[in-house]
């Protein structure tokens, strides 16, 4: 008996329990295996895809809720991917489809695990189609993956899982970018203050920093979050010293597009008269002398401030103006 008939007979003996008892029947797949878990076994063609991943697929489509057997299913769905995947074997466009269609219902389970392992599929997933795909192998994108892209746009669950899948999406593919439309952007901004849902906070650079929005999306995105901003700090009744302060130090921040909205939104309030003007004079005095160019274009938004904000205190503005020109 060859190796290969050695290997078929090997796995065959598991074909008839994994199709009557289901994934609870695989637990072998979790102990070490080689290559010839790729391998024909009885009628299929390739045991670990043909027979196992079928399988499991089916079985978690007959649960929906995922109560009973969901962390099995995933476990079993995520082992069976990476193996595939470590053996650099490409899944079917059938195939495929299914996990994404797995992907999509488990990833705003009740349990935990569930949704944490339906974004490690989704990773193995976008690493397994690159076997077979040169175009995603460099990051251009291809009709499969703009179809997965639309789906994940389109789809409105607010789940963190779902917003991870979007973040390894976009470090993927970062073209993608372009797809993101406005009621994203609102939906993104809704969650930025939930503590469950950090992935948003690093998700909205991903967005911002494209030159997408840069060019054509942004005087709409920053008049959206300018509206936030004033509806989240209740700027309706008079600002405090604290959340003046909070605004400024956004002046500063390395990231431009922080520095435009709080300008914007900082020319528009009244200021508090516990605000600390001495340690703001002094502050931007010495980004003045500073001889890197960020500090410089900072110093410049603090002076605007100061110029439409301060006009109250015009022995402010003088000492402040004349600082500068010394």
């Amino acid at each position: 008996m060859n190796q290969q008939h050695e290997a078929e007979s090997m796995f065959s003996k598991y074909v008839d329990n994994c199709l009557e008892e289901g994934p609870a029947a695989m637990g072998f797949l979790f102990t070490k295996v080689d290559r010839t878990v790729l391998d024909p076994a009885g009628k299929f063609s390739c045991f670990l895809v043909d027979c196992c991943l079928d399988c499991c697929l089916t079985e978690s489509e007959k649960n929906v809720t995922f109560a009973e057997n969901g962390i099995l299913h995933s476990g079993l769905l995520k082992r069976i991917l990476t193996i595939a995947q470590d053996f650099s074997y490409p899944l079917t466009a059938e195939s495929q489809l299914r996990v994404i269609d797995y992907i999509f219902r488990s990833w705003n389970s009740s349990v935990e695990v569930v949704c944490h392992e339906a974004v490690d599929i989704f990773f193995t997933l976008l690493s397994n189609h690159c076997l077979v795909c040169s175009k995603c192998r460099v990051r251009k994108g291809c009709e499969w993956s703009d179809s997965l892209a639309r789906k994940l746009f389109e789809n409105e669950s607010p789940c963190r899982s779902r917003y991870k899948c979007l973040l390894i999406l976009f470090q993927s593919y970062s073209t993608y970018v372009e797809l993101i439309s406005e009621r994203l952007v609102e939906e993104l901004y809704l969650w930025i203050s939930d503590p469950g849902l950090s992935v948003v906070d690093r998700l909205l650079p991903c967005i911002a920093k494209s030159k997408f929005l840069k060019d054509n999306f942004l005087p709409q995105l920053l008049d959206y979050i300018n509206a936030l901003f004033f509806k989240q700090l209740n700027l309706s009744m008079k600002i405090t010293s604290r959340r003046y302060q909070a605004l400024v130090s956004c002046i500063d921040d390395p990231f431009e597009l922080c520095q435009i909205t709080a300008l914007n939104i900082l020319k528009k309030l009244p200021v508090d008269e516990s605000f600390k003007l001495n340690i703001y004079k002094n502050e931007t005095i010495k980004m003045m002398n500073s001889i890197r160019s960020h500090n410089t274009l900072a110093a410049g938004y603090r002076m605007q401030v100061s110029f439409s904000g301060f006009s109250k205190y015009p022995s402010f503005i003088c000492r402040l103006t004349f600082l500068v020109c010394d």
